[in-house]
């Protein structure tokens, strides 16, 4: 005889949390897994800054220390006071085509100092 399935035990479904509330209520972990910031902590650090900096100035003046330090301790000054300049990228395009695959009209366009794509118009 085979069992019923109506006497087996049925376990509730797992309810699935919505879209809006991805974690757990009462999770202290933020929404990309980071903490969030002990006020006074950074409240601390602010009233520390104006040390910071003159320990900063004290190293970049040191005539003793490394050079290497007192660069570092000169570039975090700058930043400090001025911001972090931009960051640029180069970007090098290539193309390849043969040359075979050009029209004579092309080439003696590329030639003549235009750039590949709009030769190839």
């Amino acid at each position: 005889m085979e069992p019923d399935l109506a006497d087996l035990p049925v376990e509730p479904a797992l309810r699935r949390r919505g879209k809006g509330r991805p974690f757990e209520k009462g999770n202290t972990v933020g929404r990309h897994g980071r903490r969030k910031r002990n006020p006074t902590v950074t409240q601390m650090c602010r009233d520390a800054s104006p040390e910071a900096v003159a320990v900063l100035l004290s190293v970049m003046r040191d005539e003793r220390a490394p050079y290497g330090v007192r660069c570092t301790a000169a570039a975090h000054v700058l930043d400090r006071g001025w911001g972090r300049p931009p960051a640029q990228s180069t970007v090098d395009i290539q193309h390849n085509v043969r040359v075979t695959d050009l029209s004579d009209d092309q080439l003696l366009r590329i030639i003549a100092g235009e750039r590949y794509d709009q030769a190839g118009e």
